[in-house]
């Protein structure tokens, strides 16, 4: 059995280096919400098919609506907002009849500054849009559940928010200029990973009140963490320009953080590993963190959640761009499926088989081209256990074979 697949992407003209900006999933299917003019990529997870729905272009001279890495779900259609400068719209997606449509209010949306947003969460049927910037001191909600959409703004009341935008700050590095980069629901209460912001944003809809959480004491400055998740009881954040994940227990708000790098450093040069610049996304399974890179790094970081063991498994290098990885990663009944940023294929990586550090071998999946079987090195990396030192890895070749795809 392999522990990785690949699912091909084939058919579609490349706007940017940017392709697919998050995952949202509506039953057995996945789907790609786009960053620019690409169209809406779907994954059908029963039979590994992937297809496209087409975006209706609204204004040829606009940078047309610039979705963030952001989507959430209401009643089978997907939402993503507007976050490039110029952006006016929020894309809905619905599942059942296929097809993707602008939601539009002059108002609330029209492209300005204060109406651009970082990130999207739903509570029942009402969306919570985040803001990108301090030209917005507010959320922006939005029920859905009607057959007229009620826009309303939630302007931030809480002191210690107030004090802790004030000491933001911005610097157009990574991802861009964004307060907080995604946004999460846990009975209830809205959490939000800080990326420029120098706290995590709370919103009780309960009771309607907000709330700081300072992360100051584990980092400072611009482009900290990215995607946020919930595992007993605890949120974690992606690292961005570093390798710490942020996380905060959501009883007590206690902030602590887990590092990524001490693995990375001692065994970096013979990896051929760099510190990832932006580590984009990341699941949990079985007590452990899958961290998905952006760029720079070649390889997925697995911690251990338990042991606190940190260790790498390898990229396909078939799905390593020059520029961007990818995007997000979701887990659907074991698997952790990742959006490519510009690669050709979706890397699909089975949790359920032993990952202890290894460079695995790669599976095509059915209706792929068939590969050349040439004989070829494989390299792979053996995993060493030394005393309470951690986990250490040493490299071994095996001998020439030929490398036939599954069918």
């Amino acid at each position: 059995s392999k522990m990785m697949a690949t699912i091909p992407i084939t058919g579609i003209q490349r706007t940017s280096n940017w392709q697919w900006g998050s995952w949202a999933r509506v039953g057995n299917k996945l789907f790609g919400t786009p960053w620019k003019k690409t169209p809406v990529l779907v994954l059908d997870l029963t039979k590994h098919e992937v297809s496209t729905l087409p975006v209706p272009v609204t204004d040829v001279d606009s940078t047309f609506y610039g979705t963030p890495l952001s989507s959430t779900v209401v009643n089978g259609c997907v939402y993503t907002p507007p976050f490039l400068p110029g952006a006016k719209f929020l894309l809905v997606v619905n599942a059942s009849s296929h097809e993707a449509t602008f939601l539009e209010d002059s108002v609330y949306m029209n492209g300005s500054k204060e109406h651009l947003f970082s990130a999207i969460v739903a509570v029942n049927t009402t969306l919570y849009l985040i803001p990108r910037f301090r030209s917005r001191m507010s959320l922006l909600s939005i029920d859905v559940g009607s057959s007229v959409p009620l826009f309303q703004d939630i302007p931030f009341e809480d002191e210690n928010l107030m004090k802790c935008l004030a000491q933001s700050t911005h610097k157009k590095y990574g991802f861009g200029e964004s307060l907080w980069f995604d946004a999460l629901q846990v009975d209830g209460s809205l959490f939000t990973s800080p990326h420029d912001a120098e706290c995590m944003l709370v919103y009780h809809t309960r009771n309607q009140t907000f709330e700081a959480i300072d992360t100051t004491a584990l980092r400072r400055g611009a482009s900290k963490w990215t995607r946020l998740l919930e595992a007993a009881g605890t949120l974690y954040a992606a690292p961005t320009g570093h390798t710490t994940i942020l996380a905060v227990d959501v009883s007590t708000k206690e902030v602590h953080g887990i590092s990524t790098g001490a693995v990375f450093a001692k065994h970096g040069d013979g990896y051929g590993y760099l510190p990832s610049k932006e580590w984009v996304s990341m699941v949990h399974h079985n007590k452990r963190l899958y961290i998905v890179p952006c760029q720079d790094s070649t390889y997925i970081a697995v911690v251990d959640l338990e042991t606190k063991a940190v260790f790498p498994v390898q990229i396909p290098e078939q799905l390593r761009h020059d520029v961007f990885h990818f995007n997000d990663a979701i887990m659907v009944d074991d698997k952790m499926y990742a959006l490519p940023a510009y690669a050709e294929a979706i890397l699909v990586l089975d949790l359920n088989l032993e990952i202890n550090g290894t460079e695995p071998e790669i599976m095509d999946e059915p209706d792929h081209e068939e590969e050349l079987r040439a004989p070829r090195r494989q390299t792979q990396t053996r995993q060493i256990r030394r005393g309470n030192q951690g986990l250490q890895f040493e490299h071994f070749t095996t001998g020439d074979r030929k490398t036939t795809p599954r069918r």
